[in-house]
């Protein structure tokens, strides 16, 4: 006999149901028997629920049932290790001992590794574990499930990128689908798919992998906190109540089972980002977002987000001729490109363009006189007057149908990125250290859940189109 087994005999005879009667109820057979006997155990959880909803077991009993089967098949040592992380992942409130919280140096001390499991309290302390241990690491591969819209660990896995080390590290980045609270979740994730791609861009070692989940696949994600594992450790944390809080472990059971749950999410998982690596690569990317999006876009309306308008087809030839650099070597592809783009742009997409943009985009650009979809090596800042003439030009095209202004302080990307989504496609652009990077993706959940946040952005994020108007022209006449 075994809890298990006893727990079933009790309830059958609480509730006069016997053993045929059970087993033919279920759909179990003649194995409930053995089950009764405590001589086999069920081998899913699954028919651990069929037995209580047959025995209307309450509540408690269902979970103390599920309990004793668990503890039998995985074992009371496996159980209450997942326990003790369980409690520290969804609630984050165990507050250490003195003597288990530790202040952390670039290397890890003797007194943490000695420990199977060591809890970490504070933004900090956990930050430069995190720090340590991807600076740290031999040559290898670094599992990662990281949301780096914290700028603290985007910092940490900056660093780590740029050490010496030769480990790469592979990141799966959550992303939300479409919800009850959509408007809050997919601006999460724009928040999130604009560091990863800063981060990534600039690296050759760093890969992120992006993976959709929505409220009712969570067993696909059963660490709600993130997580680093090397070959020899792992390291989970999250927001506590007040601090970051984390676990350490040198655990070699736990490690194995955090590096297969991490292959079983990547197997299911996208790469986020396609980095160019070359001019030509560049302008391979060009022709091929031109073959497809020529074919697609005239017949539906694009959304452009940015934190600048989309200022590019307002460019004349006769300005691009003036600013842009043709004599280098190295840029004139690229230029030779960006102006057959422009012509496109004119031709096919002017006017199907639906441009979400920020005052302050407006404002900065006649401070400046830089375009961020434009890498600043590739052209010289435009004179006063042209920037004034390019804006003009921008304000004389507008209507409620192509612009939507987002009020201050509702901005949804910061400088230097431009989404854009079709109902078939999705496009990241960002310009980083004189570098232009794209993601293309006709990837069916990419696509779908950004055009249908951008197509349902909740009206209180705008200004009257109206007002927007009249701040640009107010803009315009202060800066003249």
């Amino acid at each position: 006999m075994s809890d298990f087994s006893d727990l079933i005999s009790v309830y059958k005879k609480r509730s006069g149901i016997s053993a045929k009667e059970l087993g033919e109820g279920t759909g179990i057979g003649s194995n409930i028997y053995k089950y009764v006997r405590g001589s086999r155990l069920p081998s899913e959880p699954g028919v651990v629920d069929l037995i209580s909803d047959y025995m209307n077991m309450s509540n408690e009993d269902r979970h103390k049932l599920r309990d004793y089967w668990r503890i039998e098949h995985f074992g009371k040592e496996r159980i209450a290790l997942w326990k003790e992380i369980e409690t520290m992942l969804q609630h984050f409130r165990i507050t250490p001992d003195a003597t288990e919280s530790y202040m952390f140096e670039q290397r890890l001390p003797d007194s943490l590794l000695d420990h199977s499991i060591s809890y970490i309290r504070g933004d900090l302390n956990v930050q430069q574990v995190l720090l340590a241990i991807l600076t740290t690491a031999d040559e290898g591969t670094i599992h990662a499930v990281v949301q780096p819209d914290d700028p603290h660990i985007l910092e940490c896995l900056s660093i780590a990128e740029k050490s010496a080390n030769q480990s790469k590290i592979q990141n799966i980045i959550r992303m939300r689908q479409r919800g009850d609270h959509y408007a809050d979740i997919m601006r999460k994730n724009l928040s999130i798919l604009q560091n990863t791609l800063q981060l990534a861009l600039g690296s050759d070692r760093y890969t992120s992998y992006y993976y959709y989940t929505d409220y009712v696949e969570q067993e696909k994600w059963p660490l709600t906190s993130s997580y680093i594992v090397t070959d020899s450790c792992a390291f989970l944390f999250g927001n506590g109540d007040t601090a970051m809080t984390g676990i350490f472990t040198k655990d070699p059971r736990f490690i194995a089972d955090l590096n297969m749950h991490f292959d079983s999410l990547m197997k299911e998982s996208r790469p986020m980002v396609i980095r160019p690596d070359s001019p030509s690569r560049i302008i391979e990317d060009f022709q091929s977002y031109y073959s497809i999006a020529e074919k697609t876009v005239p017949h539906s309306r694009e959304i452009v987000i940015g934190t600048q308008p989309c200022l590019t087809p307002f460019l004349t030839n006769d300005i691009c001729e003036r600013y842009m650099c043709r004599d280098h070597t190295e840029i004139r592809p690229f230029v030779e490109q960006y102006l057959t783009y422009l012509t496109w742009w004119r031709k096919h997409i002017r006017n199907l363009t639906k441009d979400i943009v920020s005052i302050d985009g407006v404002r900065q650009f006649l401070a400046t006189g830089r375009i961020h979809e434009i890498p600043e090596a590739y052209y010289t800042p435009f004179s006063k007057e042209d920037r004034l003439q390019i804006v003009r030009s921008w304000l004389a095209s507008l209507s409620p149908d192509n612009v939507h202004f987002l009020k201050e302080d509702s901005c949804l990307v910061n400088s230097g990125l431009t989404l854009t989504s079709s109902p078939t496609f999705f496009i990241i652009s960002l310009v980083r250290e004189n570098s232009y990077h794209i993601f293309f993706s006709k990837e069916p959940s990419t696509t779908s859940c950004f055009w249908d946040y951008f197509s349902n952005l909740d009206d209180r994020i705008y200004m009257p189109f109206s007002e927007g108007k009249q701040r640009v022209q107010k803009i315009i006449e202060q800066f003249r």
